[in-house]
């Protein structure tokens, strides 16, 4: 068994060793889930066009864009990070919030996955009650026959 553990609140540590640190220059952060709200571009399915958009549109060192690029500039005080954003605001907002970034650039990429015709949803109904004792053996009876029906790839 292992217990894990993290900070709720990293806004202050990440701000004084990451962002303000003098010794670095620029931070890059990926993920699928760091954005809210609105989608980015659709990209293209050709590998090799993928790659022709990120290399236009990313630049390993620091930041200097124009108001007229991809790159979302961030308001400098979000007073509700509990709120939808609207549509003047960053997708990233509540997140740069929640990690103490006040300044720099972001972009939000569209999916190169074709989730509509790639993804198969299941909703195992037949589940006991997550409350009973018999839950988790039955969850993991029903993944283990998801995860070999699909060959691994669940």
């Amino acid at each position: 068994m292992a217990l894990n553990s993290s900070p709720v609140d990293v806004a202050a540590h990440l701000k004084a060793n990451l962002f303000t640190s003098d010794q670095i220059k620029s931070v890059i952060l990926t993920s699928a889930t760091l954005a809210v709200g609105r989608g980015g571009g659709q990209l293209s399915k050709n590998k090799d066009q993928r790659s022709k958009i990120m290399d236009d549109k990313l630049d390993a060192g620091p930041a200097s864009v124009d108001s007229e690029s991809k790159i979302l500039n961030l308001r400098s005080q979000i007073s509700d990070a509990a709120r939808p954003p609207d549509k003047n605001e960053s997708p990233f907002a509540f997140f740069r919030k929640r990690i103490g970034l006040d300044t720099g650039g972001e972009i939000q990429l569209g999916s190169p996955f074709d989730y509509p015709n790639q993804v198969t949803l299941y909703l195992e109904t037949n589940l006991p009650d997550p409350e009973e004792s018999a839950f988790l053996n039955a969850a993991m009876d029903r993944a283990m026959h998801y995860i070999r029906q699909s060959q691994g790839r669940a």
